[in-house]
């Protein structure tokens, strides 16, 4: 009985880089993404808490929320909007709310 020898490792790499190749030169291109509209509310959401513009990040926020509502970086971003513009009550009830969904649907999104 004869032994067949495992392939050179620089062999399958080689088809694998050669495979890729042809694949960028067909045009085969990268999967598209799946839309997200609540990961993108909350993103922008997050450049307005950054540039100081609280009622536009807010209002962000809670339609991210209105999408999503087990979202809990959505809700983090309502209550911090919130907090910074001083109304502390708003603040607490979305934290309440982040914190709800955190333990309720546990999706990982933080």
């Amino acid at each position: 009985m004869s032994r067949v020898s495992p392939p050179d490792r620089r062999q399958h790499t080689s088809r694998r880089w050669r495979a890729a190749l042809l694949a960028a030169c067909l045009g085969a291109a990268p999967p598209a993404r799946a839309a997200d509209p609540a990961g993108e509310l909350i993103a922008a959401a997050r450049a307005q808490l950054a540039k100081g513009q609280l009622a536009e990040a807010e209002r962000l926020a809670r339609a991210a929320v209105a999408i999503d509502p087990a979202r809990t970086a959505g809700w983090r971003a309502v209550g911090l909007a919130a907090f910074r513009a001083g109304r502390y009550q708003a603040a607490r009830a979305a934290f309440v709310e982040e914190v709800d969904h955190t333990y309720l649907y546990n999706d990982g999104d933080n």
